[in-house]
């Protein structure tokens, strides 16, 4: 037995489990990337994460994603250390289908009612190893999380479970994973409330499990999935039933309560009443009874206030950012000479001579418009460093548009199983900026070289 998310991709009907399931949004605006594989459409946000959306009609060779995915659903997907986005038409509905098996199939067929349904299993997406994915950063600390959810806004996302037959609904951004029963193991300790159902190691955290329906005082269920509340780095599992979905209620549909109750509002959602528990009343459960994890992310701990400074530069059409420490001068096109001795390919334009020095020339107009601009261009000389060696070479531009500093939470880093044009992105919010990999450049340049 298997929890699905089902959707339909045209005529064809998906499902995926929803163990890697991460989110389900609404695709409301979608960030342009450059020079990537055909079938990543760009990058949307959630939660102030960026994700690559994957046209999976490309991946599966049944058509190619032509209509405006805007006002479509995307479901972002957690596979192994790998997270990004997959585009539907239409999300059908989540329920356990007892037909899909405990088996090594990549890919399995089911009959849901008259319906055929193509189950793509975790170990489907765990294959596809050149996919691109943009490493989750570091989650806003907690005083801008609840700064965030105080401020004004016209929608807010809900997390919906069942306990028992009741639908319940939990603030989305304070849930900060959830896990399925099954994947947890249970410690030896007995804790004396009865409403906790023993110490779990969940993602290698310790942690009580505090079954929701006995704290509530509801008909005993038996527990499907664990929310996970992080108060600071004390974490606290919460034992819920089936995952109904993830909503975005619009604020004056929702019907709020007394500060002091444990529900802070009610809404709508079909013809069903959904309970939404107060951000306050978890945060408290985690202040009592979490405990202290000490396990420490896969990712650089980074200082508070640290920042890296970028130059953003005009390249045809496009804007792209490049680190200001491996910029060594700026020259305009006029105060060089350029040497176009080099056999033309991709955009290896020749050799550039500055002053008394040389060096390779890329020329990214080319690269990115597939044509030469001879006016207004700049040329930069780099200075990177490769394999523990400093490379130096020269890349033309069309302009420079400002210099910007970015907290080092705000930049996400690119990583596939093969090099990519770009590296990573810099999320200022309203505006994003791919980062160019220089290495992805150096490579060429170094082919061309040896030669």
């Amino acid at each position: 037995m298997e929890s699905v998310v089902t959707f339909r991709i045209g005529q064809s009907h998906f499902g995926v489990p929803i163990r890697i399931v991460k989110w389900i949004v609404d695709v409301e605006k979608i960030f342009p990337v450059t020079m990537m594989p055909e079938y990543i459409l760009g990058e949307i946000e959630q939660n102030g994460d960026l994700y690559f959306l994957v046209c999976l009609e490309r991946l599966l060779a049944i058509g190619t994603c032509k209509s405006d995915p805007v006002g479509k659903s995307a479901i972002i997907l957690g596979v192994g250390d790998r997270e990004f986005a997959i585009l539907v038409d239409e999300i059908e509905k989540i329920e356990e289908m007892e037909q899909v098996r405990n088996r090594e199939d990549k890919i399995e067929f089911v009959k849901d009612n008259d319906t055929v349904v193509e189950i793509l299993k975790d170990s489907f997406f765990t294959q596809l190893h050149h996919i691109p994915a943009i490493k989750p950063n570091f989650h806003k600390q907690k005083e801008e999380l609840l700064q965030e959810q105080t401020q004004e806004r016209d929608e807010q996302s809900f997390l919906l479970f069942f306990v028992g037959e009741e639908l319940f609904g939990i603030d989305a951004a304070i849930v900060e994973f959830v896990e399925v029963i099954e994947d947890a193991k249970k410690g030896v300790q007995i804790p004396k409330e009865p409403f906790l159902e023993g110490v779990y190691i969940v993602k290698n955290r310790l942690m009580y499990l505090l079954n929701l329906a006995k704290y509530l005082k509801l008909s005993p269920v038996g527990i499907e999935n664990i929310l996970v509340i992080r108060e600071h780095n004390s974490y606290l599992g919460i034992g819920v039933g089936e995952i109904s979905n993830i909503a975005s209620v619009a604020k004056d549909e929702l019907n709020f309560t007394k500060a002091d109750d444990v529900s802070c509002c009610f809404f709508l959602y079909g013809d069903r009443v959904v309970t939404v528990l107060q951000n306050s009343y978890f945060h408290a459960l985690c202040k009592e009874y979490g405990i202290i994890s000490h396990k420490q992310d896969n990712k650089q701990k980074r200082g508070g206030g640290e920042t890296k400074e970028f130059v953003i530069v005009g390249v045809g059409q496009e804007e792209l950012a490049l680190p200001m420490e491996e910029i060594a001068s700026l020259h305009e096109l006029d105060e060089v000479h350029i040497t176009r001795s080099l056999e033309h390919k991709e955009a290896l334009e020749g050799i550039v001579a500055i002053d008394a020095a040389s060096y390779l020339l890329f020329d990214l107009e080319r690269m990115v418009e597939n044509k030469a601009d001879e006016e207004g261009s700049l040329i930069l000389v780099m200075r990177s460093t490769e394999d523990g060696k400093i490379f130096e070479y020269a890349l033309r531009i069309r302009d420079i548009k400002q210099i910007i500093q970015a907290d080092v939470r705000d930049v996400y880093e690119v990583y596939s199983q093969e090099e990519q044009f770009i590296k990573g992105t810099v999320n200022l919010g309203k505006k994003v900026y791919n980062i160019l990999n220089t290495r992805w450049i150096i490579q060429r340049l170094k082919e061309e070289h040896e030669k």
